[in-house]
């Protein structure tokens, strides 16, 4: 199917490429939507960020195409370079593409914006990135340095969204990256305690729990995963049962 698409709006993409069921046909149209809109005679594209973001998410997730999703991002960045939410995809997606440079550019924009704008996507992917930018050869020597940057970070993501699970999970994350153990699991319980519902949480306490042979432990959050009909939005759940 080589037939031309011409698109004027991100938000005509996302509406074309999800209308179509066949799974084969939705990624070829999906990359002709996207050779419309990449084409350099393509000068105006309109779109809110958000529909960017969305478009971006679509990429993703019916071509595991990470770098065309990071070239939406930018492209939305044109439109709306204060886009918090834009700018930590473009941090996400860029990573996954081996954009080293250009994911410093974008986290010295976004760290220029006051943090009480942030949404939590720009907490979560900010602190993916630095964790796995200092767990490379590159940032051994920062390690110190990170620690307490990614410690200060996670404690404002909490601040400013106490009861969202990421905030707890991402702090979860960093002391396990740093080989804290016991300062790892203690967060988990405070996710347990504080949030409602935390699926992630739940699951990795589980796996801890398995791990030390304290199986009764294991067993009580396990059963909440089990009692919870939308913690398959955040784990695996035959990997639960």
């Amino acid at each position: 199917m080589n037939e031309q698409i011409e698109i004027r709006s991100i938000e005509q993409a996302e509406r074309i490429v999800t209308s179509i069921t066949n799974l084969r046909e939705q990624e070829t149209i999906l990359y002709q939507c996207v050779d419309s809109i990449l084409n350099e005679e393509n000068t105006e594209i309109a779109g809110s960020a958000d529909s960017f973001h969305n478009f971006s998410v679509t990429c993703v997730k019916i071509s595991e195409d990470y770098l065309t999703a990071f070239e939406i991002v930018e492209l939305g960045l044109k439109l709306h370079p204060s886009n918090t939410d834009l700018l930590s995809d473009a941090i996400k997606y860029g990573y996954k593409c081996g954009k080293r440079e250009l994911c410093e550019k974008y986290i010295r924009t976004l760290n220029s914006i006051d943090k009480t704008v942030w949404t939590w996507r720009a907490f979560s992917f900010s602190i993916d990135y630095i964790l796995e930018y200092y767990a490379s050869d590159d940032g051994i020597s920062n390690m110190e340095h990170s620690e307490n940057e990614l410690l200060t970070l996670v404690k404002q993501y909490q601040e400013r969204y106490p009861n969202i699970e990421d905030s707890y999970f991402s702090e979860f994350e960093i002391y396990n990256r740093l080989g804290k153990k016991e300062e790892a699991i203690s967060v988990l319980k405070k996710a347990m305690d504080i949030v409602a519902i935390c699926p992630k949480c739940w699951l990795r306490y589980a796996d801890e729990m398995v791990d030390l042979g304290n199986f009764s432990e294991a067993v009580k959050p396990i059963i909440k995963l089990c009692k919870a009909s939308s913690a398959s939005d955040s784990v695996n759940i035959g990997y639960v049962y």
